[in-house]
């Protein structure tokens, strides 16, 4: 008698597990004067915050680097460090060379998988103008990172600093655009 046996492997990212994704865009450390509530952000409280979830981002100043990295080392925290390099950026006088990247802290919320398309650590794409608020982020960026996060059409996600919205719309729009060709 011939038996046999249908063996099959089953990955963690074939499942359909819904995810908890945030992203933390707040004023970054000594810019809060340029924001309505004029308040610091407790960085250290955010980062325990942001434990809290499945993958999560983090947007900062390059000059905050070395007061942010501490604050992850100290919890044991690693994590990745991708940029948001601005094609089109404002050039402020006494400010040479420019300012034209930002560090994004990042803990995916799905390990990589072969079967998708491989993304960048960084993107490139210009400032918004005129978006009510400072630091507005484009919807490309915000694309990028729902694949950086390894974001799927059925998790939840939480921008935990609304700002003008762009990104909580962005994730709509790309989740209901990639829910066309599933």
């Amino acid at each position: 008698m011939n038996l046999v046996v249908n063996t099959m492997r089953v990955y963690a990212h074939e499942l359909e597990v819904k995810m908890k994704v945030a992203y933390a865009d707040p004023p970054y450390i000594g810019q809060a004067n340029k924001y309505p509530e004029k308040q610091e952000v407790d960085h250290v409280e955010l980062i325990a915050k942001l434990e809290a979830f499945d993958g999560w981002a983090l947007s900062a100043s390059s000059p905050s680097i070395y007061d942010i990295v501490p604050m992850f080392l100290a919890r044991g925290i690693k994590p990745r460090i991708g940029a948001w390099v601005k094609r089109y950026c404002v050039f402020k006088p006494n400010n040479n060379p420019a300012y034209a990247w930002e560090p994004i802290f990042f803990k995916p919320a799905r390990d990589g998988s072969r079967k998708k398309n491989t993304v960048r650590d960084w993107v490139s794409a210009n400032i918004t103008i005129r978006k009510g608020l400072v630091g507005a982020k484009p919807p490309e960026f915000c694309g990028w990172l729902f694949d950086l996060l390894g974001m799927e059409t059925e998790d939840e996600f939480y921008d935990l600093f609304l700002g003008t919205g762009i990104v909580t719309s962005s994730w709509e729009i790309w989740r209901n655009n990639r829910r066309k060709f599933e």
